[in-house]
């Protein structure tokens, strides 16, 4: 989760994620939370990709086995990534 006080973060990542697992429960795959693009320490392997936006909101990454394609949506909102994390993990 995204370094507390990151001058580059677009967001609070840490209360975020805190209000999105609280919601949501365990997610079947890795998490990945960055406050920006540079997305410092990224993993490799299956995970999803929750990065902030400049203007706001996330951008959410499936990334799924490497011969099988990425799904990606943009929420405007916070408080939709539990609902939309449930829809796109197994």
């Amino acid at each position: 989760i995204g370094r507390p006080g990151c001058a580059k973060a677009h967001a609070d990542v840490r209360a975020d994620a805190a209000g999105t697992l609280s919601a949501a429960g365990r997610s079947p795959l890795p998490l990945y939370w960055s406050g920006c693009e540079r997305r410092c320490g990224h993993p490799r392997g299956e995970r999803v990709d929750l990065v902030a936006l400049p203007e706001g909101g996330y951008r959410l990454t499936v990334a799924g086995p490497p011969d099988g394609p990425a799904r990606t949506t943009v929420l405007t909102d916070p408080s939709q990534l539990a609902a939309a994390l449930a829809a796109m993990t197994p």
